[in-house]
């Protein structure tokens, strides 16, 4: 996936008025894909600010390396919220920084396509205030919600914004890791599908033990984990293309357990 490139004319768009926006806001987050937290790290999306971190999706990441990652973070300068649980939902809305800004303070979230961005904003204003969706790209265009958390007694609002790519090429272990945990449509991707999973399987089975009775040889494991699902063309020869997509899909959807994609020990390119 060496040279990979992704960045629809929307998401130009949005990251000039990003730099708008983020000129009058007082409170700053970046989301980021507890599964591959680094990789989904871009702290240019608020260059000049020191964003609030916000794991997305930990309750699909393995918990060990969350609180590691947590703790990599927080040695950056960072403070860091873990979203998957109510009581840590809680805790973001009780604290000080929201009672400490300014009326009306506005807070800007950002993050790559299809970290959770919208679904963060609704569980903080209690309601289905912003667009969601399983794909990257739901949110097209900037959308102010407000809401008051911790009960302050002001108006408060947040900025949900498009996911936004920067238009530079991607390391080939950077890009298959946003392409496994959803960042990257898969549409972007389809030629090199066989690939991304291939890297996925053979992480899982080298880091995580799993697939430990799978053949060694990837197009054999792949043949066989495609014969086990059904996923067969006209004449009863495995579809690799459609066993490669649900192989993706099984890990996104946490089939595999719990599991984290890169670790602060060794950090990626």
């Amino acid at each position: 996936m060496t040279g990979f490139q992704w960045f629809p004319g929307h998401m130009a768009r949005a990251r000039r008025e990003l730099k708008t926006y983020a000129a009058k806001a007082q409170l700053f987050f970046h989301l980021v894909d507890a599964r591959a937290p680094q990789s989904t790290f871009y702290p240019e999306l608020l260059a000049g600010h020191k964003p609030i971190i916000v794991f997305a999706k930990s309750d699909l990441a393995e918990p060990a390396e969350s609180d590691r990652w947590r703790h990599w973070f927080q040695r950056q300068g960072y403070s860091v919220f873990l979203s998957q649980k109510e009581a840590s939902l809680n805790k973001l809305r009780r604290e000080p920084f929201w009672e400490n800004a300014i009326p009306s303070a506005k807070a800007v979230v950002v993050g790559l396509p299809n970290v959770g961005k919208s679904t963060l904003i609704n569980q903080l204003a209690g309601g289905k205030k912003a667009r969601t969706g399983a794909v990257p790209g739901i949110t097209r265009g900037p959308q102010w919600i407000k809401l008051q958390p911790g009960g302050a007694k002001k108006d408060l609002y947040l900025l949900d914004t498009p996911g936004i790519f920067y238009p530079q090429n991607l390391t080939e272990e950077r890009a298959w890791r946003l392409a496994a945990v959803g960042t990257i449509p898969e549409k972007n991707f389809e030629s090199q599908i066989g690939f991304v999973a291939e890297k996925l399987a053979r992480y899982a089975r080298t880091h995580c033990g799993l697939f430990g009775d799978a053949p060694a040889d990837f197009t054999a494991f792949l043949e066989e984990f495609g014969k086990k699902r059904g996923l067969l063309s006209k004449g009863g020869a495995v579809n690799v293309e459609r066993a490669a997509h649900q192989l993706i899909l099984d890990f996104q959807k946490g089939k595999w357990g719990r599991i984290t994609l890169e670790s602060p020990d060794a950090p990626q390119d």
